[in-house]
């Protein structure tokens, strides 16, 4: 929410005509949320699987994919180690579905929703988002 707010106030699209100067603001606004928000989410996101498994006792081998990059002792590694290990694996696939999920998402949003409407849109359009990157951290 907060982030948000700093996006519209910085940039403001409420309202936008579509011209050239409000396609230039709508670009800043999405090249800062996908380029900054969006990888810092997305990595926090694995990082909690990681420390939930790792609570929980369960065997995090099914936290990275690749078998070729990761040992399959669980006792080898700390959670700053799987994490790494998971985001080498899975940050660039999954920033890659982000572009495409969250890009076209955020331009409807930003050029149509008035601000009071996201916070509902986007908490409908992440319990989708939720579950696809929750199937990549799980996958083995």
């Amino acid at each position: 929410l907060v982030w948000f707010r700093w996006l519209d106030s910085t940039f403001p699209t409420a309202s936008l005509r579509p011209n050239l100067n409000s396609l230039a603001i709508l670009g800043k606004k999405l090249t800062l949320h996908l380029s900054i928000f969006a990888p810092l989410a997305n990595s926090l996101f694995y990082g909690w699987i990681i420390v939930c498994y790792d609570t929980l006792g369960t065997k995090t081998t099914v936290v990275a994919h690749d078998d070729q990059q990761h040992s399959k002792n669980d006792d080898e590694h700390t959670i700053w180690k799987k994490w790494k290990t998971k985001l080498q694996c899975d940050l660039i696939e999954t920033q890659k579905a982000s572009l495409s999920f969250w890009g076209l998402a955020h331009v409807f949003n930003f050029i149509f929703l008035p601000a009071y409407s996201r916070v509902l849109y986007n908490s409908i359009l992440s319990a989708f988002w939720t579950t696809y990157i929750s199937m990549l951290g799980h996958r083995k």
